[in-house]
């Protein structure tokens, strides 16, 4: 545990790397995976919504067969927060208009930047 901690630190005091991360799993229907990719990836309306709040640095879409990771960076949960409380209606209005893309949505969790001890 010790080894893998270590390793983790290098990497999590990265000065690039996001404070702030809000990761989903998806599964596609299958007759809208391209659409799908679209919407969730980089460039698609999601991002662009995002984009209009302070602080966000990007999203990233994986996929491992029929389910997708997509991870939603920020600077910090307060970048995040704010965003929610600005853009809250318009988010909603997007979710609701996104549910036909999926048969399963599940947001894994919202992570914070581990720091070493005495950064």
């Amino acid at each position: 545990m010790t080894g893998a901690r270590h390793a983790h630190e290098s990497v999590t005091n990265d000065p690039q790397a996001p404070g702030f991360v809000v990761a989903w799993l998806y599964r596609p229907r299958p007759d809208v995976v391209g659409e799908f990719e679209r919407a969730y990836g980089s460039d698609g309306p999601w991002a662009e919504l995002f984009a209009r709040g302070g602080g966000y640095l990007g999203t990233e879409l994986y996929v491992d067969g029929d389910t997708y990771l997509v991870l939603d960076r920020w600077d910090s949960k307060d970048d995040h927060d704010r965003f929610q409380r600005t853009f809250g209606a318009e988010y909603s209005d997007l979710s609701e208009r996104s549910e036909r893309l999926h048969r399963e949505e599940k947001r894994l969790g919202s992570f914070g930047r581990v720091r070493r001890a005495g950064r």
